[in-house]
């Protein structure tokens, strides 16, 4: 992880990068982090690779009241990141929910489930 100086600085960061092909990581989802392999373990055995993000050319914005700002921000896309509402028209690859757990609403359950080609993406 960057550490908040380098973050705050906009200082570049590296970052794992999971390999394409591996779909979940179980170990993600558990709070026990003290199970987690160690970075070394992942890039020697998993197939990780360490890269480094810098940050995206500074824009400057103008925002409410006129005021000039500059922007700075990584250039990082979650990729999981979307709302029910923006997949709607689009054919999705997959999603995963838990029905236990679950924020969405039934009619977003849904329209989501709609978005896939196959049950099994689901």
């Amino acid at each position: 992880m960057p550490t908040a100086s380098d973050v705050t600085r906009f200082r570049s960061i590296k970052v794992l990068l999971k390999p394409p092909e591996l779909q979940h990581v179980d170990w993600l989802e558990s709070s026990d982090t003290d199970n987690y392999p160690s970075k070394q373990h992942l890039l020697d055995n998993d197939g990780w690779k360490e890269i480094s993000i810098k940050i995206c050319q500074e824009r400057e914005v103008i925002v409410s009241g006129g005021f000039r700002a500059k922007r700075k921000q990584y250039a990082l896309k979650h990729i999981g990141a979307s709302t029910i509402d923006n997949a709607q028209g689009k054919t999705i690859l997959g999603f995963e929910c838990s029905p236990l757990n679950s924020p969405w609403m039934k009619s977003q359950i849904v329209v989501i489930s709609s978005r896939t080609k196959r049950a099994q993406q689901m």
